[in-house]
């Protein structure tokens, strides 16, 4: 089955890995949308962080004691989101899974 594009949807890639990822763990390290929509995570706990990528988000949410887990299909975006999560002293719970297939033990609210 194809989508109207005629790309095969269960082929899926991502292009966050090697160089793209450490520039992202580098470089997007903060911003206004954390502080944002933490209110929105906490009144809707426990939340999934779709496509986390380095943790910016995830990260400070957990190491604050939100209930946020996340999911990404990039092994090095998400080997850099368990080194920030070490250095914040936290141990979120994130999968590898690409969005369109989605397979988790828990369901969110948020």
């Amino acid at each position: 089955m194809s989508d109207d594009h005629g790309r095969d949807p269960s082929t899926a890639t991502t292009w966050h890995h090697g160089l793209i990822a450490r520039w992202w763990a580098n470089f997007n390290l903060d911003g206004p949308e954390i502080e944002f929509f933490r209110s929105y995570v906490a009144a809707g706990q426990p939340a999934l962080d779709v496509g986390y990528g380095s943790g910016r988000l995830l990260v400070p949410w957990v190491a604050d004691g939100l209930d946020v887990d996340g999911v990404d299909a990039s092994a090095d975006m998400i080997e850099a989101c368990r080194v920030a999560a070490r250095t914040a002293g936290c141990e979120p719970v994130l999968y590898v899974q690409p969005t369109h297939r989605l397979d988790l033990p828990r369901r969110y609210r948020t």
